[in-house]
């Protein structure tokens, strides 16, 4: 992706989340993300076919690489080096303390395909 791209996937990112501290995730709708993105309807489905893709892309954002075969050195921290079970693990809580605020408006929703996304993790 273009930097352009990138900018525009991240602010989707961070329209979703912001959605989702405000309102359940089966309320929320793609008018509502693109709206609080500040984008076109267009914009949004040349990304995301639905707002079930965004919240797995989410997800995978957040955890996916964890779970790679290839740690990467990352902006706080470097695990690259070692890919044990320890240094997995200790990843994880960075991740888990860094999108805290996203990964509770994840699993806070009302609707039982939220928790679809923690299982992706194990296809990775």
């Amino acid at each position: 992706m273009d930097r352009r791209q990138l900018k525009t996937r991240d602010a989707i990112f961070s329209a979703f989340s912001r959605l989702l501290e405000k309102k359940s995730y089966s309320h929320i709708t793609v008018q509502d993300i693109i709206d609080e993105a500040n984008i076109g309807r267009s914009t949004f489905y040349a990304h995301f076919e639905t707002k079930d893709e965004l919240l797995n892309a989410m997800c995978t954002a957040i955890f996916g690489h964890i779970f790679s075969d290839d740690l990467m050195r990352e902006e706080t921290h470097d695990f690259s080096r070692n890919g044990n079970l320890q240094a997995r693990l200790t990843h994880l809580l960075y991740h888990l303390k860094e999108k805290q605020r996203d990964i509770s408006s994840i699993l806070s929703g009302d609707s039982s395909s939220l928790f679809d996304c923690v299982n992706s993790f194990s296809q990775i």
